[in-house]
């Protein structure tokens, strides 16, 4: 398994999925016969970490794309993450409360659902 967070690595939201995909391709290529299965997401408030701005519009950009890029090249995933974690905040500054594809009541963010098709 392999994290990999354009984000946190200071990518603009525009190549960030270019850049997954480099990682990516890099990785399948040390792991041999092995799988690769990716870890990802992007915030979607707090802090901007270098040219990577945390956004609701950035965040599902990057959701649409780089799903439609794990279902081309049939790569498995866990998205990060489910739910809003606002205790995070305390430790990541206040982009760490902010990943979640729900908030933290547990309501599906705007825009997530024409994504990842469920009902609103």
């Amino acid at each position: 398994m392999a994290n990999m967070f354009p984000y946190w690595e200071d990518r603009e939201i525009i190549g960030s999925v270019a850049y997954l995909d480099s990682c990516y391709r890099k990785t399948r290529a040390a792991a041999g016969s092995k799988e690769v299965i990716v870890e990802t997401g992007w915030p979607f408030a707090g802090e901007t970490h270098g040219k990577a701005a945390a956004s609701p519009e950035n965040a599902k950009w990057f959701l649409e794309r780089f799903t439609d890029w794990a279902k081309i090249g049939n790569v498995r995933y866990f998205y990060f993450e489910a739910f809003d974690e606002p205790w995070k905040a305390s430790h990541e500054g206040q982009v760490g409360a902010h990943w979640g594809l729900w908030d933290q009541s547990g309501r599906l963010k705007g825009g997530v659902s024409e994504i990842i098709g469920t009902a609103p």
